[in-house]
């Protein structure tokens, strides 16, 4: 089994910028935003309380009437908006879809050095827990647990976002798995 992997070179640790508010950042297309809308209650909170909401490639149908800040997604951008957040989020609901996600949100955000937090559906729980690089939540408790934990600690936001970038690095990035795909398709064709 091959993971998702991204280019490590196209990212690269970047510390976060330690202006403005603290940023909950989310990456994805129309089809998943849908999965923010389960957490908006969390969201609201988070907002209230001073932090910061982006959306990146979501449209502005969701978390309607919120002040969130939404950028369009574009190849050319993606990785500068991940950067700017503090702690990217990836919610899903638990369906046999859903399992079946690749965690790719999770991989991008780590790949730039930040924490991530999702829910313990499918691959999700290798990627943001099993790699050191970020912390799980279930109940709409364990994302604000998790939300105040990142928010209250940048020791701990840089040591997760490290953890993360290494194990992106090392497990999910094309330089470590294309030597292990080129021996797999020359031991089939062999």
């Amino acid at each position: 089994v091959s993971p998702s992997v991204i280019d490590i070179e196209r990212y690269g640790i970047d510390p976060p910028s330690e202006d403005g508010p603290f940023t909950v950042g989310w990456i994805g297309s129309p089809t998943s935003q849908g999965q923010l809308e389960t957490i908006r209650p969390v969201l609201e909170e988070h907002l209230a309380a001073g932090g910061r909401v982006t959306t990146v490639g979501a449209t502005s149908s969701v978390l309607e009437g919120m002040d969130v800040d939404r950028q369009p997604w574009s190849e050319a951008t993606e990785v500068a908006h991940i950067r700017s957040f503090d702690v990217g989020i990836m919610h899903l609901t638990d369906t046999p879809w859903r399992r079946g996600k690749c965690g790719f949100k999770l991989i991008q955000t780590m790949a730039v050095g930040r924490p991530v937090i999702s829910s313990p559906v499918g691959v999700n729980v290798e990627i943001g827990e099993g790699t050191g690089g970020g912390q799980l939540a279930e109940s709409h408790d364990d994302w604000r647990v998790a939300l105040q934990e990142f928010r209250g600690s940048p020791e701990l936001r840089k040591t997760l976002g490290e953890r993360g970038y290494l194990a992106v690095r090392d497990r999910y990035s094309v330089q470590a798995i294309l030597p292990h795909l080129e021996r797999a398709l020359r031991s089939a064709v062999a």
